[in-house]
């Protein structure tokens, strides 16, 4: 659950700091990092469970936060590589304001 918070405060500090202008590579990073680690707590649980031999818990938990974790984990990895595309594409434009205006 740390995990999960921090990747939460991280993505909000990645966004701040991308509306702000100031460099947020290290927030977009800890926050995809801490995602990761979240997820790699969530298959320990599970490994926990298997090697205790829990199956109650895994025939009742794993199916049903299944697709909880793939929204989850898509959705954070988009929010946090979002700014990187967006600014990325302001800098394109930036770089060529012929392609604003055809004439």
């Amino acid at each position: 659950m740390l995990f999960v918070l921090l990747s939460v405060v991280f993505t909000v500090m990645n966004w701040v700091f991308y509306k702000s202008g100031k460099n947020y590579a290290l927030f977009m990073g800890l926050a995809l990092a801490c995602t990761a680690f979240a997820m790699c707590g969530e298959y320990h649980s599970v490994s926990q469970w298997i090697v205790s031999q829990d199956w109650d818990s895994l025939s009742t938990t794993v199916p049903s936060i299944e697709k909880l974790l793939w929204i989850s984990v898509a959705s954070f990895s988009f929010i946090n590589i979002l700014p990187a595309i967006l600014a990325q594409t302001a800098a394109h434009t930036d770089n060529h304001p012929e392609r604003l205006d055809p004439h």
